[in-house]
C-alpha cells in the first residue's frame, strides 16, 4: 500500500499528492465441512432412521445398499466404489472434493488518487481524481470506481466568502451470483454458499474433462464450475453531490448570514441475467431483468449567526431555516427465455411480448422535510457554559395534522479546572462535568404510509380480460399491503445525559464517563390487525420504551521510558432497554414478540432441553400418549429417541405455542467494548485493535437433518454417538427434516472478542528524508485486518463480521454467517 496524506488548498502553498494502496483479501470460513467419508456415513444414518427395517446402520454398510443411495451419478459412484476396493468399506480411500476451490480466490484491490491543491490570500482550490479496482474473493465479483472531487473557496473581501464542494463518482460493480431467481426451496445464495451445497463425494468433471451438470445425481443441485459464465448481476451507478455556499458579514459587528445549497443526483442501472445452466436455476428457463432508477434530492439552508463578547460574557446565536426534497423515479422490466444469452439484458426487445415479458413496472416517490431552529450558546467567565435550542420539523411522510413537531434541548457545562480551588491541584489538567437534556424525532416510515396503495391485475371476464383494482388478494399476489394510518405522527425520544471529561497526571490519563437515560414515546412500529378489515398490518404510533446505559472512554500513557511508549485507548458501553407500554397499554403484544418490561427485540419461542435420550423414554412416552397422566384426552406427539426435546412449560405433556413459548433472550448486546494498544520505540510503532460484544443471544445455530442437502459439520446423534448436541438425521426427499422441532436448536448465548487490526510500522528520520525533494514523512508498515478471534461463544461463525438478526422471531437469520475477509497490507505512507 502507498498512502500519501492530502490537504485542501492552503494559502501560499502548492502541492501535488498521490494516494495509492494495494490490498490482498482472502476468504475465511469458520464452518467445518464434512469430508466425503463423513457425509457418506451421515447419509447412511439418515436412511437408517428413515426406516431401520430396510436400511442398515451406517457402521454396517453394504455395497448393494450404497449403490441404491449414491448410484444416481456414475462418476460420483465410481469415487465411492474406491472405498469398497478391498471388499470391505474404507472411507479414507474416497476422494473429497472441495467445491469452494472452484469459486473463491485471493482478491486484489488497487486504489489510486491524485490530488492537487494550492491557494492565495483570496483563492484556494483542491482537486482530486481517483480510481479503485477490486477483485472480490468470490470468482465473478468485480468492482471499479472512478471519483473526482473539486473544492474551491473565494474570499475577494474580508466580508464575503463563496465556496463549493463537488464530488462525483462512477461505479461499475459485478455481483455475480447473488441468489436472485433461485427457487425458494433451494437455499442457494451467493456463489460461495452454492458451492457448500454440493456433495463432497461428487466430482466436477467426466472422463472427457466436461463439467458434470448435476454432481451427485440430485437434479436440484447444479455444479458451480464455470458459474461465472452463467450468472451476471451488474450495477452501474453515477453519483454527483455538491454543496455551494455564500457567507456575508453584515454591518452589525458579529452578525453574519450564510446560505447553502446542496443538490445530489444518483442514476443506477441494474442488469440481471441468470442462465438455465446456473447453479441456482436448476434447469429452469433463463431469467433477465433490467432496472433503472434516478434519485434527485436537494437541501437549502439559511443561517444567521450572531457572536458577541461583553467582558466576561460570550454569546452565540444561530437561526436556521432548512428545506429538503427527495424524488425517486424508477422503472423495471422482467423477462425470461432470452434467445441470445450473450446479449444479457441489453436486447429485451427481442423477447416474446406475450409470453416472455413477465413484468413491467414504473414508480415515483417523493419526500420533503422543512425545519426551523434557534440555538443559543452562552459562556460566562470562560468556565460556565450553556447551550439551548429549539427546533420545528415538518415531514411530508406523516399524516395531515401530525406533520409538525417541536424538539428542544439544553446542556450545561462547567470547566472546573479554571476554578481557583482546582488550579492549585497539579495533577488535574481538565475536569469538565456536563448535563444535557434533549428531545429528538424520528419519521422513518415508508412513504405514503398515510395514503395506502392499490394494486391492479387483469382478470378473465367472459371472453375479455378486465382490469380490476384491489388492496389485498393472495390469488393475485403474495404482497400484502398495510392499512393506511391517518393519525401517523412523529416518534419522540427524550434523553438526559450526565457526563464528565477529564485529564490528569500531565494528560497521561484522560477520558470521558457518561451515563444516559432516554424514553421513547409514540414508537413507529408495524402492528398486526384483524384480517377481517381486509388488511393484516398497519404502521402506527404505539407504545413507549425506556433505554439507559453508560459509556466510558479512557486513554492512558501506561509507560514512557526513554524512547519507548505504551499507550492504550479503551471504550466500554453498557445498555439496557425495555418496553414500558404498547398499543393496549400494559398488555403484551405476543404476535409481534413485544413484552412489557422486556427488551425491545427478543427471541420468543419454545425452549429446549437438548435431545431425547434412551433414559428419557418413559417421560417421552407420556408425550406420545393420547391420554394425559390424569386420564384426560390430549394431543399425542410422535417423539423418537434422538430427536429434539422441547421444554414443556406447564407440565401438560403437550407442546403448543400458546402455553410453552417463553422469552429465550435478547437480541441486542448488553455490553460492547474495544481496546487499542499502541507501542512506540523511536521510529517503530505497533498497534493492536480489539473489539467485542457480550451478553446477548444469537440464532441460526440449527441445521435440518434431512440428509438430502449438505450442511456444516455438526455433532449429530446416531447409534455410536448418543450424547450428541444435534438431533439424528432422517432422510426426506424435499430436504427439510422429519423432526418438527429441529429449528428450536437455533438459539445460543452470544459473546465474542476479536482482534480487528494489527499494524507494524517504521517512520524514517526526518533528517534523512528531507533531502529527497522536500519529502516531509515516510513510513513503511505491514498490516493484518481481521487476523483472528480471541473468544467466540459460537465457534462456527465470525459474529463480528456477520450482520445482526433481521427478525426477533424464529425466522431471524444471519447473512453469510461463517464467512469474512482477512486482509493483508504492505504499505507506504509518503507526505510532501
Amino acid at each position: 500500500m502507498i498512502l500519501i496524506t492530502t490537504h485542501g488548498g492552503e494559502e501560499g502553498r502548492f502541492s501535488i499528492n498521490y494516494n495509492g494502496s494495494v490490498t490482498i483479501e482472502t476468504l475465511q470460513d469458520s464452518r467445518e465441512q464434512f469430508t466425503a467419508a463423513e457425509w457418506i456415513d451421515f447419509k447412511r444414518w439418515a436412511y437408517y432412521y428413515l426406516n431401520p427395517d430396510i436400511h442398515p446402520e451406517a457402521d454396517k454398510p453394504s455395497l448393494t445398499h450404497d449403490q441404491t443411495i449414491f448410484g444416481a451419478d456414475p462418476y460420483a459412484w465410481a469415487n465411492i466404489e474406491q472405498g469398497w476396493a478391498g471388499g470391505t468399506w474404507d472411507g479414507s480411500k474416497v476422494t473429497t472434493t472441495d467445491w469452494t476451490e472452484f469459486v473463491k480466490r485471493d482478491g486484489l484491490t488497487h486504489n489510486h488518487t491524485l490530488s492537487v491543491s494550492g491557494g492565495t490570500q483570496k483563492v484556494s482550490a483542491y482537486a482530486s481524481f481517483g480510481y479503485l479496482n477490486q477483485e472480490g474473493t468470490s470468482i465473478g465479483q468485480e468492482y471499479n470506481r472512478y471519483t473526482a472531487n473539486i473544492n474551491t473557496t473565494l474570499k475577494p473581501t474580508d466580508w464575503f466568502e463563496l465556496g463549493s464542494r463537488i464530488n462525483g463518482s462512477w461505479q461499475d460493480q459485478e455481483y455475480g451470483q447473488d441468489g436472485t431467481g433461485a427457487p425458494s426451496s433451494s437455499g442457494a445464495g451467493s456463489i460461495y454458499e452454492s458451492s457448500l451445497r454440493l456433495y463432497p463425494y461428487a466430482v466436477p468433471y467426466d472422463e472427457n474433462g466436461m463439467r458434470i451438470q448435476n454432481p451427485g445425481g440430485d437434479p436440484s443441485l447444479r455444479t458451480v464450475v464455470d458459474e461465472v459464465n452463467y450468472s451476471h448481476n451488474r450495477r452501474q451507478i453515477l453519483n454527483v453531490m455538491a454543496n455551494v455556499y455564500a457567507q456575508v458579514k453584515l454591518p452589525l459587528d458579529g452578525l453574519s448570514y450564510r446560505v447553502e445549497f446542496g443538490p445530489s443526483f444518483r442514476y443506477r442501472r441494474n442488469g440481471l441475467f441468470v442462465d438455465p445452466n446456473s447453479a441456482i436455476r436448476e434447469n429452469q428457463y433463463s431469467l433477465v431483468q433490467l432496472r433503472n432508477e434516478r434519485d434527485f434530492s436537494w437541501t437549502v439552508n439559511n443561517l444567521i449567526y450572531y457572536n458577541k463578547s461583553f467582558g466576561i460574557h460570550n454569546f452565540g446565536l444561530t437561526l436556521l431555516q432548512t428545506a429538503s426534497k427527495n424524488e425517486q423515479v424508477g422503472d423495471r422490466i422482467n423477462g425470461q427465455n432470452v434467445p441470445v444469452p450473450t446479449a444479457l439484458w441489453n436486447a429485451m426487445g427481442s423477447l416474446d411480448r406475450a409470453n416472455d415479458i413477465t413484468g413491467v413496472e414504473s414508480s415515483l416517490s417523493e419526500e420533503q422535510l422543512a425545519s426551523y431552529m434557534i440555538r443559543l450558546n452562552y459562556i460566562l467567565m470562560e468556565r460556565y457554559m450553556l447551550t439551548a435550542s429549539g427546533r420545528w420539523d415538518g415531514s411530508s411522510v406523516l399524516a395531515p395534522g401530525h406533520k409538525w413537531a417541536f424538539f428542544s434541548s439544553a446542556s450545561l457545562g462547567w470547566r472546573m479546572e479554571q476554578e481557583e480551588f482546582i488550579k492549585d491541584i497539579g495533577w488535574i489538567n481538565q475536569l469538565k462535568p456536563r448535563l444535557g437534556y434533549g428531545v429528538t424525532g424520528n419519521a422513518a416510515v415508508s412513504r405514503y404510509s398515510t395514503i395506502g396503495n392499490v394494486n391492479s391485475s387483469l382478470y378473465p371476464y367472459g371472453s375479455d380480460l378486465v382490469r380490476v383494482y384491489y388492496v389485498n388478494d393472495l390469488l393475485a399476489t403474495s404482497t400484502r399491503e398495510a392499512l393506511a394510518n391517518q393519525n401517523l405522527g412523529w416518534e419522540k425520544t427524550a434523553q438526559v445525559n450526565l457526563g464528565v471529561d477529564f485529564s490528569i497526571m500531565k494528560n497521561r490519563i484522560s477520558g470521558t464517563i457518561e451515563a444516559y437515560t432516554s424514553r421513547t414515546t409514540d414508537l413507529l412500529l408495524s402492528a398486526n390487525i384483524p384480517s377481517l378489515t381486509g388488511y393484516i398490518s398497519t404502521t402506527a404510533n404505539l407504545g413507549e420504551t425506556q433505554n439507559r446505559g453508560f459509556d466510558i472512554t479512557l486513554n492512558t500513557v501506561n509507560l514512557k521510558l526513554g524512547d519507548f511508549t505504551w499507550e492504550t485507548s479503551l471504550n466500554v458501553g453498557w445498555q439496557k432497554n425495555k418496553i414500558v407500554e404498547l398499543a393496549d397499554g400494559k398488555e403484551d403484544d405476543i404476535a409481534n414478540s413485544r413484552f412489557i418490561g422486556q427488551p425491545i427485540r427478543v427471541f420468543y419461542n419454545i425452549d429446549v432441553e437438548g435431545i431425547w435420550r434412551e433414559e428419557d423414554k418413559e417421560e417421552m412416552d407420556k408425550f406420545n400418549d393420547s391420554t394425559a397422566p390424569d386420564g384426560t384426552p390430549k394431543t399425542a406427539h410422535t417423539f423418537k429417541v434422538g430427536q429434539v426435546r422441547p421444554k414443556d412449560q406447564n407440565g401438560d405433556y403437550v407442546i403448543d405455542p400458546n402455553n410453552d413459548r417463553v422469552i429465550i433472550g435478547q437480541v441486542t448486546p448488553t455490553w460492547t467494548g474495544g481496546m487499542t494498544n499502541t507501542f512506540h520505540y523511536r521510529g517503530i510503532d505497533l498497534s493492536i485493535q480489539m473489539y467485542g460484544r457480550f451478553g446477548y443471544w444469537t440464532n441460526g445455530n440449527h441445521v435440518a437433518m434431512g440428509g438430502r442437502y449438505m450442511l456444516r459439520k455438526v455433532d449429530y446423534y446416531n447409534e455410536n454417538n448418543k450424547n450428541a448436541s444435534f438431533q439424528r438425521p432422517e432422510y426426506v426427499a424435499d430436504g427439510s427434516d422429519r423432526d418438527p422441532y429441529y429449528a428450536l436448536l437455533q438459539y445460543s448465548k452470544a459473546s465474542f472478542l476479536n482482534i480487528r487490526n494489527i499494524s507494524l510500522g517504521y517512520v524514517f528520520p526526518k533528517r534523512m528524508i528531507q533531502k529527497w525533494n522536500g519529502m516531509q514523512n515516510l513510513r513503511l508498515y505491514v498490516q493484518v485486518i481481521n487476523p483472528g478471534s480471541i473468544y467466540q461463544s459460537v465457534k462456527w461463525k465470525n459474529m463480528d463480521a456477520s450482520s445482526m438478526e433481521t427478525s426477533s422471531t424464529a425466522s431471524g437469520y444471519y447473512s453469510n454467517p461463517g464467512t469474512w475477509n482477512r486482509n493483508f497490507v504492505f504499505g507506504l505512507n509518503v507526505n510532501f
